[in-house]
Order: C-alpha cells, then sequence, then structure tokens
C-alpha cells in the first residue's frame, strides 16, 4: 500500500500517519458491487444514494479495515462522479457509474492533541463537463494545536541596524526548548505573513538552550541588509513548523538619514510683541 511505501525526511513524522492531519483526494477508482448500469442509474434518478453506498467498494474496504479503516468521509449525498459522456450529463453505459472521486481525512487522536475536523460540505461540481468524471469539492474546518504556549526563545531589543552594515543578534533558549540543528533565525520586514517571506536568514546555534542566560550570538551578513525599514526577528522551529520567538520591531535606516541626525547649531531669534496700549516701553539700559 502506499502509506506502507511513503516516507519524509523529518524522522518525527516519517510516515503518512505520524501527522496530526492528513487529506487524502483524487481519483481512488472505487466502484460499486454487485449491481447493474441501469439499476444505478436508476438509484441515481431517484436520489437514493443511501442504497447505493451499500454497495460501495470504499465503504466496505474502510468497514472491514481491509484499507484507509483510519480514515473518515463524509456523507455521499451526490450523483456518482464516473463515468459521463463528455460535455453531458448523461452516464456512458459502457461503464457502471460509481464514485471514483474522493476526499476523506485522517486526524491524530493520540498524545492528548485537541485535535477536530468539521466538514462544512462535501459536494459533487456538474457543471464541469470537460472530463467523463466530475470533480468533488468540500469545505473542511479543523483545529491547529499551538506547539508552544508563549515564546520560549527571548531576543535582545535591537536599537539600530544600518543598511550595508553586518547585523548581530543575541538571543536566548529556555531550558525545555525542543530545539535542532534545522532551526534558524530570519529577518523579515515587520508587516510579513508568511515564515517563508523573510530577507534573510541565519542558522541558529545549535543546542542553544545549553548556553543558558549567557545566550547565543548570530550575524547576519552585511550584503543581506539592505533595503531600510521596519523589521523584526524570528526564531523558527524546523521540527514543531513554528516560531518560538520573535523580537520587537526595529529600524533599518540608511547611513545618510544616521548622518542627518547630527545636529546643526542654530540661531534663535525672538522679538518683543508689542505692549498692550498705555504701557510705557522700556529702553535697554546700556
Amino acid at each position: 500500500m502506499i502509506m506502507d511505501r511513503h516516507f519524509y525526511y523529518n524522522s518525527e513524522t516519517e510516515r503518512v500517519l505520524d501527522h496530526d492531519y492528513v487529506f487524502w483526494m483524487g481519483d481512488l477508482n472505487f466502484r460499486l458491487d454487485d449491481m447493474g448500469v441501469e439499476e444505478i442509474i436508476k438509484h441515481v434518478e431517484e436520489q437514493n444514494y443511501k442504497k447505493l453506498v451499500e454497495h460501495d467498494q470504499l465503504k466496505k474496504c474502510i468497514d472491514d479495515e481491509d484499507g484507509f479503516d483510519w480514515f473518515s468521509e463524509g456523507q455521499l449525498n451526490f450523483p456518482p462522479t464516473f463515468k459521463f459522456e463528455q460535455e453531458t450529463d448523461t452516464y456512458d453505459k459502457s461503464r457502471r457509474p460509481a464514485w471514483c472521486d474522493r476526499i476523506l481525512w485522517y486526524m491524530a487522536t493520540e498524545d492528548g492533541l485537541a485535535t477536530e475536523v468539521l466538514q462544512a460540505y462535501y459536494k459533487s461540481q456538474p457543471g464541469y463537463k470537460l472530463s467523463d468524471h466530475r470533480p468533488v469539492t468540500s469545505l473542511m474546518h479543523f483545529k491547529v494545536p499551538s506547539c508552544a504556549t508563549g515564546q520560549t526563545v527571548e531576543f535582545e531589543p535591537v536599537k539600530k541596524s544600518i543598511v550595508g552594515e553586518m547585523l548581530t543578534v543575541r538571543y536566548t533558549v529556555t531550558e525545555n526548548t525542543k530545539t535542532s540543528s534545522w532551526d534558524w533565525i530570519g529577518l523579515y520586514q515587520s508587516a510579513f505573513n508568511d515564515v517563508y517571506n523573510y530577507d534573510a536568514y541565519q542558522w541558529a546555534v545549535v543546542n542553544g538552550k545549553k548556553m543558558g542566560s549567557k545566550g547565543c550570538v548570530v550575524k547576519i551578513p552585511s550584503k543581506h541588509i539592505v533595503t531600510r525599514g521596519q523589521y523584526c526577528l524570528c526564531y523558527v522551529s524546523y521540527a514543531q513548523s513554528c516560531i518560538l520567538g520573535m523580537s520587537e520591531v526595529f529600524s533599518v535606516l540608511d547611513v545618510k538619514v544616521i548622518e542627518n541626525e547630527v545636529q546643526k547649531p542654530v540661531s534663535i531669534v525672538t522679538q518683543q510683541d508689542d505692549p498692550p496700549p498705555g504701557v510705557p516701553v522700556l529702553s535697554p539700559v546700556m
């Protein structure tokens, strides 16, 4: 079976069902057993899908635990999606109609994870007629467990950074934080919305938590500090696929801006207002 031969590089989620959620979809090619074409079409016209489901190979496979028994599927309340004559709503009677096109899901229930999947709808799309199949769509709502209850990596504030100058990053990692040699520090524009939308990155210090309060130091080369603006730093956990710490927003300034911050002496001229009527004007004493 595919799941027995499919592996991922991450050792913690090496197999398909090691993941918190799995969505399996496509032309799974399951058919209807023990029914003829005309009988199937008769039940379709009467929208008697419940009777057809009793003969569905995939449902039998799941019930008998012969395959996909870890997966769930919504109710089949739409006509079989195969096989149609092209550009028509007419079944090709050379093949028995069947629900070949399916959407299944799996969710982990171990390790105390608060996983949940709610299917808002599951339906076919009869308007698409270029194929002898009708595509199926589904809207799913599911919870994404948080990998951390708070920041476990703290960055030292960056007071100022200059375009074209190396940026020194200092941070500390709390003792119980799970880290890996694939963790990295990303430099992001402050309005970023994707963990991979970084301007630059450097690998984090291996086993940074062992540095204790002394903290860790990484340096982002000057060639990556090219545009002025508002930025922040993030510690990205490879193993947990999340951000474990984020710095305060800081400014990357152009060197010309720094030079303009030098104050030049200015002359201040004051002018005495005219006194109200009736008040004598006093001349300065020489």
